[in-house]
């Protein structure tokens, strides 16, 4: 007899993990970089002129930075 599994529940976030993701992107516009930060789907969350400033911006608005490239 088939036994039916056990249902299990959704794993927690790892430890210091803040929220959902927000992705930070270097962009170069006219020989000057800056950093984009969006949701994962897609929304802008600002254009920080530092990477520092694009975490931070992350962060307070309550997102868990992720750097790509």
């Amino acid at each position: 007899m088939l036994r039916r599994p056990r249902q299990r529940s959704a794993p927690s976030r790892p430890p210091g993990a803040v929220g959902p993701k927000a992705y930070v992107e270097p962009v170069s516009e006219e020989g000057e970089t800056v950093h984009v930060v969006f949701t994962a789907d897609g929304g802008l969350v600002g254009i920080p002129p530092t990477r520092s400033l694009a975490l931070y911006a992350a962060r307070q608005a309550s997102l868990e930075p992720v750097e790509t490239h």
